[in-house]
């Protein structure tokens, strides 16, 4: 199966709980959806130990996660939508102390 190349940038707090100040590049499969890679996020990235505030038990995203794929907002074409390489995601907690 082919891979697609993707970027990856947290903002608002989950820079720091994905320890990636920096943004990540990351392999996924050909045909992956974007509802599909906060899972695989998690998984590979974050502590199960500690506390999220970014997946619910039920694998889909906290309220107050938004998510933008190359800088317009995922509700535009809904999390359903396939990655395509060169993707840009950006996942941006809006619950974040100030």
């Amino acid at each position: 199966m082919s891979e697609l190349d993707i970027s990856i940038e947290f903002e608002g707090g989950l820079e720091h709980d994905f320890k990636a100040p920096n943004g990540l590049k990351e392999k996924v499969p050909a045909g992956m959806k974007l509802e599909e890679l906060p899972a695989l996020l998690s998984k590979k990235y974050l502590d199960p130990s500690k506390p999220t505030r970014f997946l619910a038990e039920n694998g889909h995203l906290l309220p107050g996660i938004l998510v933008m794929i190359n800088d317009a907002d995922s509700e535009i074409d809904g999390m359903d939508q396939k990655l395509s390489s060169g993707d840009h995601i950006t996942f941006i907690s809006t619950l974040h102390g100030g």
